[in-house]
């Protein structure tokens, strides 16, 4: 029987050492954009909303535009951008300062009605 308790626990030994090896999931974020449906103004601004993730960690921004011009913002939450005669844009943000397996870049498309 002492050698079926010896067993048992190496082998208890070997799943708990190999539980302790799996790698760990990072914190991730969602990355939301939200502004205005349509554009009735110009400039208008876009935000960037991130939530959970790494409480460790200050976000950085990264705007990108399709089209027009971003008038103030790049490196914040948000930005305004001045479509400049655009018809449509897309305003696109990448997150930085998370791990590299996390997903942090969102978009956000408006068309213009005026």
């Amino acid at each position: 029987m002492r050698a079926l308790s010896v067993a048992a626990a190496l082998a208890a030994a070997a799943f708990a050492t190999a539980a302790a090896a799996q790698p760990k999931r990072p914190a991730c974020p969602t990355v939301e954009v939200t502004g205005p449906g349509v554009m009735d103004a110009r400039p208008f601004d876009v935000v960037a909303m991130v939530t959970g993730g790494d409480s460790a960690v200050t976000p950085t921004y990264n705007w990108t535009i399709s089209a027009g011009v971003i008038e103030s913002g790049q490196g914040t939450p948000k930005i305004t951008i001045n479509p400049e005669g655009a018809s449509f844009t897309t305003a696109t943000v990448e997150v930085g300062g998370f791990d590299r397996d996390c997903a942090t870049a969102a978009s956000f498309s408006v068309t213009w009605e005026g």
